[in-house]
């Protein structure tokens, strides 16, 4: 697990809480550039294994879980039932 080094003080709790945590971490905070340097941090220090999503082909980039055309939302439903049925 790789150290963020912005934010040095709350590495510890933050292992300390995903070390607690068993299940599946979704990613879905969709495919805008703003958002690309936190997910490229949240990317460095969540237990790779336990990431599921729907993968946008650029990464940090996952499809957003509500995205504005119906059939994206029925589309992205469909996927993740898929993988944690």
């Amino acid at each position: 697990m790789k150290v963020i080094a912005s934010f040095p003080l709350r590495v510890n709790e933050l292992k300390k809480i995903i070390a607690q945590c068993t299940g599946q971490t979704i990613l879905a905070w969709g495919t805008d550039p703003i958002v690309k340097q936190l997910a490229n941090r949240a990317c460095d220090v969540l237990p790779q294994e336990r990431i599921i999503g729907m993968k946008h082909e650029k990464a940090p980039f996952y499809y957003h879980a509500s995205p504005t055309p119906l059939k994206g939302k029925i589309r992205w439903l469909e996927y993740m039932n898929e993988r944690i049925s």
